[in-house]
């Protein structure tokens, strides 16, 4: 859950795990690019997050999706 959202560094809170409840920063990084035919050089800066979301049972109901993803633990 973020608890901080900068221009620089996010502050996140750790949901699961040993650490649960621990604040930590998640800076930006640089991302140059790879291709060698290029006159210049690209760099991107961004923060190494990937979008997910939640749909509880109740409200999943009656709905037809395209992927699902499980979380399970054991």
């Amino acid at each position: 859950m973020a608890q901080n959202l900068g221009e620089r560094v996010i502050g996140a809170e750790i949901l699961t795990g040993k650490n649960i409840g621990l604040c930590v920063p998640i800076p930006r990084i640089m991302m140059p690019s790879e291709k060698d035919d290029l006159p210049f050089v690209m760099k991107a800066r961004q923060f190494p997050l990937q979008v997910a979301f939640a749909v509880t049972i109740n409200k999943s109901q009656g709905q037809a999706l395209d992927r699902v993803g499980v979380y399970l633990k054991t």
